[in-house]
């Protein structure tokens, strides 16, 4: 096959789909879009429950990043025949047949328990399988294990976001925090193309496993319990809610078409995606609600109190107003 022949079906498809975006007519909710995309990332790294949710979301994405571009490589040089490379890939990506299990894992020992604990799954299993270069077997179970921790990693790592975003705020710090998939695509392998003209391919993985570490470390500062929206932000939602699509409890959901289109949100989607809309919808909204009812602390309660103080102190001078 012209390799022109698939590129040119690649583009002709991105560009049909961009027509069909903008005839979709898609408007933001009045009073939340800003002009200046550069005022949400300042306000989205101005927040650090935020940083360190995209932070920790960057560093899984790391590893994928790296276990399909480095990972077949050293499997060859480890003496591997080159079919090894795709069933390494096949088989961390059939993990994620695990991932209603996992969540289960994770609302019985905590987000951040879990996570922290994924993360040093991660990082043990890429430092050791640079140690063992020279036993092709054990790199092998090295890369199975990272790839278990990895899993378990997507499974919840998003909660973090969805906890620290404010819901009158998610529609334009969502946009931010997906950029750590692209970052993840261009800045670990920039780093580790300089780090390989010094060192062998072995230190990528350690590389890796050491961030990896740290990220493990950052999970343990994620603060207990949900996260609680103040009575000030409630107050803004009501006041912006108007003119804007706003309903399931004072959350906004996606815009509607201008044009009344139907099924938007289930068509025209590439088909590998079928398995992470599986993943999405069976396991992220029960991971949520069971992360929302543990490990809730005593900032918590008295955040509410202070809510319920604030209320009953302005109801007076609303009175006199």
């Amino acid at each position: 096959i012209d390799p022109l022949l698939v590129f040119g079906c690649s583009g002709g498809c991105a560009l049909a789909l961009l027509v069909f975006f903008v005839w979709l007519g898609l408007e933001a909710p009045s009073g939340l879009a800003s002009r200046n995309p550069l005022k949400n990332v300042r306000r989205y790294f101005s927040q650090p429950r935020l940083t360190l949710a995209w932070i920790l979301n960057f560093g899984r994405e790391t590893w994928w990043v790296t276990i399909f571009n480095f990972g077949p490589w050293y499997l060859e040089e480890a003496g591997f025949p080159k079919t090894a490379a795709g069933d390494l890939q096949s088989s961390c990506t059939a993990m994620m047949f695990l991932t209603l299990g996992l969540g289960w894992v994770a609302r019985r020992l905590g987000l951040r328990r879990f996570l922290a604990g994924a993360y040093l799954l991660v990082a043990v299993a890429m430092v050791g399988s640079a140690l063992a270069s020279g036993s092709p077997n054990l790199v092998w179970l090295a890369f199975l294990g990272s790839a278990l921790g990895a899993v378990s990693l997507d499974t919840v790592a998003a909660v973090t976001f969805l906890r620290a975003v404010r819901p009158l705020e998610r529609p334009q710090m969502s946009t931010v925090f997906s950029i750590y998939r692209d970052a993840a695509s261009v800045v670990p392998p920039l780093f580790f193309s300089l780090l390989l003209s010094f060192f062998p391919l072995p230190a990528v993985f350690v590389a890796t496993g050491i961030f990896l570490l740290v990220c493990s470390l950052l999970a343990l500062e994620l603060q207990r319990g949900a996260a609680r929206l103040d009575e000030l932000d409630r107050k803004h939602m009501r006041v912006a809610g108007e003119g804007a699509d706003v309903h399931h409890h004072g959350e906004f959901v996606a815009a509607h078409a201008r044009r009344h289109a139907r099924g938007t949100s289930c068509r025209f989607d590439p088909a590998g995606d079928l398995l992470q809309k599986l993943v999405a919808r069976g396991v992220a909204e029960r991971v949520v609600d069971g992360l929302e009812a543990v490990e809730i602390d005593e900032e918590d309660r008295k955040a509410a109190c202070a809510g319920r103080l604030g209320e009953a102190l302005g109801k007076p001078f609303a009175q006199h107003v």
